[in-house]
């Protein structure tokens, strides 16, 4: 009984009654086959996120992807699928998503105006956005165009694979919150 009581304060004092991610692999493995665990994507260098892995799969059907997706979700963790590569994580889709955006706040941005646009870019001074800006007086509409840079593009379009559709109101909604602007993101 000494054994069982110590067992059961090791796993909680170390696990925090969570799973690790090792255990997201064997989920992975059980759905999806065989795996390669790779190095992550150069867009998690540019906004680092913890306790995330890429892991290679060969051929994973839609079907198998949905219960792969589903069971994982059940155990506390996210899978994005890109062809034949994915990315699975502690939490939801739009929380990773948030915490990457989220690497970008608007003290860490540098604002460079150039004309009628504002450019904001990172300390490495790749633009992730820019928006214009309306006069009012000769302006009547108070509309913004934002367009977003190559970086963000990438990390939902390349490495997500996600729709047009679906990134609209996440953006949008990071941009009103984080920056105060509130319009509509171009890609």
């Amino acid at each position: 009984m000494k054994w069982l009581k110590l067992f059961e304060n090791f796993q909680l004092d170390d696990y925090q009654n969570k799973m690790d991610l090792e255990d997201a692999k064997w989920i992975v493995i059980t759905h999806l086959g065989e795996i390669n665990e790779l190095e992550l994507p150069w867009q998690c260098d540019i906004a680092p996120i913890e306790n995330l892995l890429c892991l290679e799969v060969v051929d994973p059907t839609s079907e198998n992807i949905k219960k792969c997706e589903s069971h994982l979700s059940a155990e506390g963790f996210f899978i994005f699928v890109n062809d034949d590569k994915c990315l699975v994580g502690f939490g939801d889709k739009s929380s990773f998503i948030l915490n990457w955006l989220n690497n970008f706040n608007k003290n860490k941005l540098k604002s460079i105006k150039m004309g009628n646009r504002v450019n904001y870019c990172d300390e490495n001074g790749n633009q992730l956005f820019s928006h214009t800006i309306k006069s009012t007086f000769l302006d009547r509409d108070d509309t913004k165009e934002i367009i977003i840079g190559d970086i963000i593009w990438e990390f939902f379009f390349e490495l997500l694979r996600m729709k047009i559709n679906e990134i609209e109101p996440i953006l949008n909604s990071w941009l009103e919150k984080e920056f105060g602007l509130g319009c509509k993101a171009f890609f």
